[in-house]
């Protein structure tokens, strides 16, 4: 691979398990061996373009069974990646990839390597635009797909009807309002900081967006952006106490999906906020959705179609930030819990 190479192979390990909020030290970036000339059992070799770092990874950082194992110790981590396919076996069954390809997949954190076709998805560049691929890893990938099904699924957006959404500003959140709001809801979120707040309202299509550091409390900063006026679809990314002051005001029959909990994941089993207004999903006869994207599987590429038309009729916004080099794979990852994201965090450049 020495044509493709510019520099040592590198991995980035998971070395710890981290005890309240993750850190850098969690992680080692450490050099590995170049993949050999990709063989029958690995017949694609190929070479990270962009890698995602998410927020669901803090789960796989605990020794804990969930939906998705739990990432070894001493392994590299893993997740959603841009790759090139740098050559294919001669004997080896490619799924028709080709050195040159693009492809999108869950791999390993480890720049060069070989893998096998299954889970690659090729990638018809025209399909970009001339814009940049990391938008597979967002809008035009699982990110973009986590705001538009479930509200698809679950919700009847409509005109009429008052959306709220959480971490709205943040890569799915950000995605999810504008979908919100181009079906027709008056849209409101919640961001941490008056920049993030301006961002959502000028470019995602949020009618108002509070500031939770800010305010005195969640139900205060809801208040002062519904004035009056009751949830019927709510998304939540971060569960904890703006979930507990949402379910207060919900309106009858309305809908809740749960994406994710940001609020709650570096922290202790005894330091979990528990809900207090539980009752309200009875009393107002609410459903609560939860949900894993990837078992729509099967639904991502018609999904993906209407993401792309959304994105070229200026309706959902492209918003990363932007971490450049291989090595800062550990601290763009710590930086979602510090906030420090618009949009999808990416690591290019590699």
């Amino acid at each position: 691979m020495s044509a493709e190479a510019t520099g040592p192979n590198k991995a980035v390990h998971v070395i710890s398990r981290p005890e309240g909020m993750v850190s850098v030290d969690n992680f080692a970036v450490v050099e590995v061996d170049e993949p050999t000339a990709p063989t029958a059992e690995a017949p694609v070799q190929l070479k990270l373009e962009h890698v995602s770092v998410d927020p669901y990874m803090r789960g796989r950082m605990r020794d804990a069974k969930s939906y998705i194992p739990p990432f070894a110790l001493g392994e590299p981590g893993a997740g959603g990646v841009v790759a090139r396919v740098v050559a294919v076996a001669d004997d080896g069954e490619t799924a028709g990839l080709a050195a040159g390809d693009l492809v999108v997949g869950m791999l390993p954190w480890v720049l060069r390597q070989n893998a096998r076709p299954d889970g690659l998805t090729k990638v018809d560049e025209a399909v970009l635009g001339g814009a940049s691929s990391s938008l597979l890893l967002g809008v035009l990938g699982l990110t973009g797909l986590t705001a538009l099904l479930p509200i698809e699924k679950f919700s009847q957006p409509e005109a009429g009807k008052v959306a709220f959404v959480s971490g709205a500003a943040g890569a799915v959140g950000s995605v999810a309002g504008a979908v919100l709001k181009a079906k027709g809801c008056t849209v409101y979120g919640s961001a941490g900081s008056d920049e993030k707040c301006a961002i959502a309202q000028a470019d995602c299509g949020f009618d108002a967006v509070f500031n939770y550091k800010t305010v005195g409390s969640p139900g205060e900063g809801l208040d002062s952006v519904l004035d009056g006026k009751a949830i019927d679809i709510y998304y939540d990314n971060v569960g904890g106490e703006m979930l507990d002051a949402v379910l207060a005001r919900m309106a009858p029959n309305g809908v809740i999906i749960c994406c994710g909990a940001i609020s709650q994941y570096n922290k202790k089993p005894e330091e979990l906020y528990g809900l207090k207004n539980y009752f309200n999903i009875i009393g107002r006869s609410l459903s609560v959705h939860g949900f894993i994207v990837t078992n729509w599987a099967n639904e991502f590429p018609a999904a993906i179609g209407r993401l792309a038309g959304m994105l070229q009729a200026g309706q959902i916004p492209v918003k990363e930030t932007v971490r450049e080099g291989f090595e800062s794979v550990p601290a763009a990852f710590v930086d979602l819990f510090k906030g420090a994201n618009v949009g999808k965090m990416i690591v290019s450049k590699l």
